[in-house]
């Protein structure tokens, strides 16, 4: 036998001895000890995976909050329509109040306009949804701009203008009331080179730059909500004026 083996047969020797004179008490202590160990192991491990799906569940959450979003961005209120003997409606007066993203109105015109149905016009712009899903602070939404009301009564081109024939593509009433960085000014000036050159849109993440011209038929004691879905376009939706508003003159001055 070689000396090698010698030692590594002593050494197991000595381990068993010093198992031996463990007592039972120790013993059993000892095994406490590591399942305890093993139990905080595991719970350690289970806790980082919990806790790394309760993150991963935040962020798809703040996702599909991003794409369901909503934002209101103008009211209107029919205060007066006139109509023929037949109970027709030729014309309706409306009170439009554009609505800023802080949810305050900064632009109210009284504008009266022919015909039964009553359209918004508007250019909108909607960035790739990868934008919108990571919340980027300049493409993370659609963005708009209103350009003229209209009746159905009237040609287009014939209705009443928003935008007061700037010069830059941007409206006045938004340029004076919000801040415009230089991006969304070089957004609004090439806005219809993005409409007919989808090369130029991608390299600026615009997925979509198109009129929308959204309409109803208005009725007087109801106020009309436009809205702007993030990752899409405009809405309008109608409510029924509020109580304390009902029985109060809304006809024009």
């Amino acid at each position: 036998m070689s000396i090698e083996t010698q030692n590594n047969n002593h050494q197991k020797t000595l381990a068993l001895r010093s198992l031996h004179f463990l007592s039972p008490r120790t013993f059993g202590g000892l095994l406490v000890v590591i399942a305890i160990a093993a139990v905080a192991v595991a719970v350690a491990f289970l806790t980082h995976n919990i806790i790394s799906k309760q993150r991963e569940i935040a962020v798809l959450k703040k996702i599909v909050s991003r794409l369901e979003a909503e934002q209101r961005v103008a009211q209107v209120l029919v205060r007066n329509q006139k109509t023929d003997a037949s109970g027709r409606v030729l014309e309706t007066t409306l009170k439009f109040v554009e609505i800023n993203d802080k949810g305050q109105p900064f632009s109210e015109k009284i504008i009266t306009v022919p015909g039964e149905e009553v359209y918004f016009d508007a250019l909108v712009m909607k960035f790739d949804r990868e934008h919108v899903k990571l919340g980027d602070p300049l493409r993370g939404k659609s963005v708009y701009l209103f350009r003229k009301i209209f009746g159905s009564s009237q040609k287009p081109e014939n209705g009443f203008s928003l935008d007061l024939n700037s010069t830059d593509g941007i409206p006045d009433s938004y340029r004076t009331s919000l801040s415009i960085s230089a991006f969304e000014k070089k957004l609004w000036q090439r806005f219809w080179e993005f409409a007919n050159d989808p090369v130029a849109a991608r390299k600026e993440g615009v997925r979509v730059a198109q009129i929308e011209a959204i309409g109803t038929r208005p009725v007087r004691g109801k106020i009309y909500t436009i809205t702007l879905e993030l990752p899409s376009g405009l809405n309008i939706t109608a409510q029924a004026i509020p109580a304390i508003l009902q029985g109060e003159s809304l006809a024009t001055q």
